[in-house]
């Protein structure tokens, strides 16, 4: 499916940033039906409409995607996996995404129907747990995330840090009106 050219910057596509963060509960009710955070809607480009890609994610969590984002990460996918569809792991891979891959658009309250396998997938009922996760959220069953988080100790999270972030200052350098640069951290 092919939403349209790209305009915003996430490693995959180009052009301006969009960039979810936080932490937001969400009610499900009895018909799987769960409300989009209003913080993270305003940030959805509306030329999409109300559509967002919703797939199975890692550690038990499902993954919404902006639609050009999802198209733009589907371009890399085929780039390259598109030409080893002789491997067999290769299809099983395809097949796995493909089939646990929704298309979903909210209704004029924002929320999206999840689809019932991938809520049992996920594990949720009544709650979820919605991650804002760069140029992506993540849903999750509110007790799977805290058993995930309480697993994360200190000292891993310091070590991954350290190892993918450290070209990445996290922290700004600011210069004051005297021309003095002091740091702050983001």
């Amino acid at each position: 499916m092919n939403h349209g050219e790209i305009e915003t910057a996430f490693p995959e596509a180009k052009g301006q940033a969009v960039t979810f963060e936080g932490s937001r509960r969400s009610k499900l009710d009895g018909k799987g039906r769960m409300a989009v955070p209003a913080g993270y809607r305003g940030q959805l480009d509306p030329k999409y409409g109300n559509t967002l890609v919703v797939t199975r994610g890692y550690e038990g969590c499902l993954v919404l995607f902006p639609p050009e984002v999802w198209d733009a990460r589907q371009k890399k996918v085929e780039s390259r996996l598109g030409r080893k569809y002789e491997d067999p792991r290769v299809r099983k891979l395809l097949r796995v995404l493909s089939a646990n891959t929704e298309t979903v658009t909210m209704d004029s309250q924002g929320r999206i129907l999840v689809p019932e396998h991938l809520r049992d997938m996920a594990g949720l009922v009544g709650e979820a747990l919605v991650l804002g996760v760069g140029n992506r959220m993540e849903v999750w069953d509110p007790a799977r995330y805290q058993s995930y988080e309480d697993d994360v100790d200190l000292g891993t999270y310091e070590e991954l840090a350290a190892e993918f972030l450290a070209d990445e200052p996290l922290y700004l350098v600011i210069e004051d009106d005297q021309g003095d640069e002091e740091e702050v951290d983001e």
